[in-house]
């Protein structure tokens, strides 16, 4: 019950507008990350997606290649030192947390408001897939890092950039991050301003003319120092059932056209960290040809959904008028984008492959010791 807790009151606050309020700020985001790490290191491996498969793997050991090497070696040294899987994943994942915290804490004063929406979406899916949790938290720290002007964090968010990969090969992606945030800003939004109708008009094709295999190669490439690559290759790009993939792209092209609005109109922030947030977006623009492959590539859409939570939060903290025609408009326009994306990912779904079969678990409404 905690966990709807946090989000009504997190919610109240932030359409009260008492999120400035430092007291009420450090409360409630510690409530939240300690409440995050107990449901996410927690999880059951009955009630979740992946949970089952990492247990059974912990004890691998990092020669098998089975997963990138980062975390295969970190689960392990756990593993060799005789720790349950249960204690490496709350320790694996409080750490992650906590870098997640501080790169967010870098690029938003709204904490309240950041962590009350994003604790309903899209943390259902970062509590079962553990290393793009992992790999999302490096990135997110090392642009909130990178956006500073001192050095030596600028060293280390360029570092935890570059180690993303070693944790979920596509972290390599961001690597983009280097070049784009160099790009102008509002010729980036130019630019997607034409991608966002092109792309799934690709995407379309590619899936009706059968293109992936124009995607193996490339993945086999980055895939190689995996053992079960064949396997991998084979998952991402067997297709993609095309009713799910036109949900995912209908939420990056509304939430890109409400992304721009807030992004433009942001005032008194940093221009480093509009183009770096910008360009977080824009990988999740350009990679929406490959959900005609499969639709695991979701992943990059549902970060660039994260990146429009970013900035929301830093929207409306500046909006001071509670009921304003712009404060209105502004909260209807998200709650949109959350039922949309809520059933695009499946959250409400009951089948087999549907979330809702296991959200009563993982926020511990129904005791996870019910098979």
């Amino acid at each position: 019950m905690i966990y709807i807790f946090l989000v009504l009151i997190g919610l109240g606050l932030s359409l009260l507008n008492l999120t400035a309020n430092k007291g009420l700020k450090f409360v409630y985001t510690l409530a939240v990350l300690i409440t995050m790490v107990f449901l996410m290191g927690t999880v059951s491996p009955y009630h979740s997606f992946d949970t089952a498969s990492y247990e059974y793997m912990y004890s691998w050991v990092p020669d098998s290649h089975r997963l990138e090497i980062g975390y295969m070696n970190f689960s392990y040294l756990f593993y060799k030192n005789g720790f349950s899987y249960e204690s490496f994943r709350i320790f694996s994942y409080a750490l992650f947390i906590i870098l997640m915290f501080i790169g967010i804490r870098e690029l938003t004063p709204n904490l309240i408001g950041f962590y009350s929406l994003y604790l309903i979406f899209p943390f259902f899916l970062d509590v079962t897939q553990v290393r793009q949790f992992f790999m999302n938290s490096l990135v997110l720290l090392g642009v909130g890092l990178f956006s500073k002007n001192e050095k030596f964090c600028r060293e280390i968010g360029i570092l935890a950039i570059l180690v993303s990969p070693l944790f979920q090969t596509s972290g390599i992606i961001y690597y983009l991050l280097f070049i784009l945030y160099k790009v102008n800003l509002k010729k980036m939004l130019k630019l997607m301003d034409y991608l966002i109708w092109i792309l799934p008009i690709i995407t379309i094709i590619m899936h009706y003319a059968h293109l992936n295999k124009l995607i193996s190669g490339i993945l086999a490439l980055l895939l190689s120092s995996r053992s079960n690559q064949d396997d991998a290759v084979a998952l991402y790009t067997q297709g993609a059932s095309f009713s799910t993939v036109i949900l995912y792209i209908l939420s990056i092209m509304m939430g890109y056209f409400v992304y721009k609005k807030f992004i433009l109109n942001v005032r008194e922030y940093d221009s480093i960290k509009k183009k770096l947030l910008t360009s977080i977006f824009f990988i999740g623009v350009i990679s929406i040809p490959l959900l005609s492959s499969s639709s695991d590539f979701e992943r990059f859409i549902r970060n660039s959904i994260l990146i429009l939570i970013i900035v929301f939060s830093i929207y409306v903290y500046q909006i001071k008028k509670i009921g304003s025609h712009i404060w209105l408009r502004s909260w209807g326009i998200m709650l949109c984008i959350f039922l949309l994306t809520t059933a695009s990912w499946k959250y409400w779904d009951t089948s087999s492959t549907g979330r809702n079969q296991f959200l009563p678990y993982i926020i511990k409404i129904k005791n996870s010791n019910e098979v």
